[in-house]
């Protein structure tokens, strides 16, 4: 009888310890920088959580051995398991040297904006795209030549009445899509995002533009992905991000040869989790780049 009750206690004590859970919180940072807006993806729970404006964050309920997965753009990828880890939790990241390595500071006059597509009329948008907060979509472009940039642009609007505040992250990515791979450092803008345009301001564009402090060299036959992610207002990525979404136009033509966009759902998951992405055809978005001449 003895033994019975020693068995069931054990057997009583293995779920409770497979399913423990516990919460964390802590910072971000690179060189004792904070940083904003990074994205902590928990692997089991298949949970995106971004750090807030200070590089903080906060992990509830997280079930244990849960690998938590750090992404930045301009840093090197991180993870760490979080059993037995106690708050508050420090996580240091490494700057990417991609991003050192394709700095190019030039002494410029002049530049401007420059399409490389046909434009869509701003009050008729034949195609558009869609995407909800802590969505990004992303635009393979093959260059046709060599080209120096120091900016990109999209034509915007909102869904609603009026002018939304927006938190929009600029991406810009070489031969492949990774947070190493990122030719600029982690930047987060805040813009009023007008709903389109209505009788005779119809024939307005919402441009949303992003301009860096460097060059970009891209040489021709080379693949450039560029993009933009809407980052959530609240730092946890739940179902109530359906409420808050940007809506982008698309390039005139049915679909470009030289063009594959996708929808990313979760930032830098594998290609093979198809969740994560969505290939949109034959919709292909629409960008500028601010060229230097």
């Amino acid at each position: 009888m003895k033994n019975l009750y020693t068995i069931c206690l054990l057997l009583l004590c293995i779920p409770l310890k497979c399913f423990s859970q516990h919460s964390i919180s802590g910072k971000v940072l690179s060189d004792g920088e904070k940083i904003p807006y990074a994205l902590l993806h928990l692997k089991q729970s298949n949970l995106t959580v971004y750090t807030d404006s200070l590089g903080e964050f906060k992990l509830d309920y997280i079930n244990a051995n849960e690998t938590l997965t750090i992404n930045c753009m301009g840093f090197e990828e991180k993870k760490i398991n979080l059993n037995h880890q106690k708050s508050p939790l420090v996580i240091e990241l490494q700057k990417n040297s991609t991003v050192l390595d394709e700095m190019v500071i030039y002494k410029y006059s002049r530049s401007k904006w420059k399409s490389f597509f046909k434009k869509p009329k701003p009050h008729m948008w034949r195609n558009s795209i869609s995407i909800f907060e802590g969505n990004a979509v992303i635009v393979q472009y093959k260059a046709t030549k060599d080209i120096k940039f120091n900016g990109i642009a999209f034509i915007t609007r909102n869904n609603v009445k009026g002018y939304e505040n927006k938190k929009l992250r600029p991406l810009i990515f070489k031969d492949s899509i990774s947070a190493h791979t990122s030719l600029i450092n982690n930047e987060i803008h805040n813009f009023y995002i007008p709903q389109n345009a209505m009788n005779e301001q119809r024939k307005v564009e919402n441009k949303t533009k992003f301009e860096f402090d460097h060059v970009i060299e891209i040489k021709e036959g080379e693949t450039l992905y560029v993009g933009i992610e809407l980052v959530p207002n609240k730092n946890e990525v739940t179902s109530e991000r359906i409420n808050n979404h940007l809506i982008l136009a698309c390039i005139r033509e049915v679909k470009s040869p030289s063009l594959q966009t996708i929808i990313y759902t979760q930032m830098f998951q594998p290609a093979t989790d198809k969740d994560s992405h969505l290939l949109l055809d034959p919709k292909d978005l629409y960008f500028e780049l601010h060229l230097l001449e």
